[in-house]
C-alpha cells in the first residue's frame, strides 16, 4: 500500500502540483489524498471509493493507461491477501475455542451426572416421607356433619343467585352500549416541512442539527437527498454552486450562505414561514 502512495506523491511532487490544487479539481478531500500517498487506505469510504479516487488521481498526474491497470491490480492483490490472512486467523481462533468449548461441555456434563444422581435420591426420600404422612392423615380424617351440608346448600343458592344479578347487569350494559353508539374523532395529519437536496455535479456536503452530525459525503451527479427539516439545521459545503436545495417546493439560495474560510454554511431559520 504505501509503495503506491510513494509512487503518486513522487509523481505530484515531480509536476509541483499542491494537494489543495488536486483537492479543488477532483473534488476529493485532502485527508483521503494524504491516506493514499501514506497508503493508508482504512480511513477511506470503501473500495468503491478507493478505485474511483487511484484511478481519478492517476489520470490527472498523466500515468498512463497500463500503469493505471497495475496499480488498481496491486491494490487488489494487496486487498485480497489481507482479506486471506484475516480468514486463516478467524479460522484458529474459532478452532481454539471450539477445542476449548468441547472440554468444558465434557467438564460439565461429568458434573451434571453426579448432581443428578444426588438430587434423584432426595427426591426418593421426600417422596416416601410424604406418601407416609398421607396415610397417617387418612386414617383421621373426620366425617362431615348435617350442619355442613346446609351450610353448603346455602353457599350453593347464594352464588346462584349472584350470577342472576350479574347477568342482568351485563345485559342492560350491552343494551347501553347498542344504543349510543362511539363515533370516531376527525383525524388530523400534520404536514412535516422537507428539506431535498439536489446535486448538480459531484459535490461533498455535510448537514448538522443541535452539532449532531445528520449526514455528511459525496452526493453524486443528479442524485438527491430528502431530510425531515428542523429547525437552526445547517448546512456546509465547498461548492454552493454544485448544490440545489428546497424547503417542501421553495427553492433555497445557498449562494446567500456564510462564508467561513473556504467552506460556505447555510442556516436554516423560521421553517414553519419558508414552508
Amino acid at each position: 500500500m504505501k509503495d503506491i502512495g510513494l509512487f503518486l506523491k513522487e509523481k505530484r511532487e515531480e509536476k509541483d502540483i499542491s494537494l489543495e490544487e488536486i483537492e479543488e479539481i477532483l473534488k476529493i478531500r485532502k485527508k483521503y489524498l494524504t491516506a493514499i500517498e501514506e497508503g493508508n487506505f482504512n480511513i477511506l469510504p470503501g473500495e468503491t471509493y478507493i478505485l474511483g479516487y487511484l484511478r481519478n488521481y492517476c489520470k490527472y498526474l498523466n500515468i498512463n493507461d497500463e500503469k493505471i491497470k497495475d496499480i488498481i491490480k496491486t491494490y487488489k492483490g494487496i486487498e485480497k491477501q489481507q482479506e486471506e490472512i484475516a480468514v486463516k486467523r478467524e479460522e484458529k481462533l474459532s478452532l481454539r475455542n471450539k477445542s476449548a468449548r468441547t472440554f468444558k461441555r465434557k467438564s460439565n456434563l461429568t458434573n451434571f451426572r453426579y448432581v443428578y444422581l444426588a438430587g434423584f435420591v432426595i427426591f426418593l426420600f421426600v417422596g416416601v416421607l410424604f406418601f407416609n404422612n398421607y396415610l397417617r392423615n387418612a386414617k383421621n380424617y373426620p366425617i362431615p356433619s348435617p350442619e355442613v351440608n346446609d351450610i353448603t346448600n346455602n353457599e350453593t343458592e347464594t352464588s346462584n343467585a349472584t350470577d342472576i344479578i350479574l347477568e342482568e347487569t351485563a345485559e342492560g350494559m350491552l343494551g347501553e352500549s347498542e344504543m349510543e353508539p362511539v363515533i370516531p374523532k376527525e383525524i388530523i395529519v400534520e404536514k412535516i416541512p422537507t428539506l431535498k437536496v439536489l446535486a448538480q455535479d459531484n459535490t461533498w456536503f455535510k448537514l448538522l442539527h443541535d452539532d449532531k452530525l445528520l449526514f455528511e459525503g459525496i452526493l453524486l451527479k443528479d442524485e438527491e437527498l430528502l431530510f425531515r427539516i428542523r429547525e437552526d439545521m445547517k448546512l456546509s459545503t465547498m461548492f454552493p454552486k454544485n448544490l440545489t436545495t428546497f424547503v417542501d417546493d421553495k427553492e433555497i439560495d445557498l449562494n446567500e450562505s456564510t462564508r467561513n474560510n473556504q467552506m460556505f454554511e447555510y442556516l436554516f431559520e423560521n421553517i414553519e414561514e419558508n414552508s
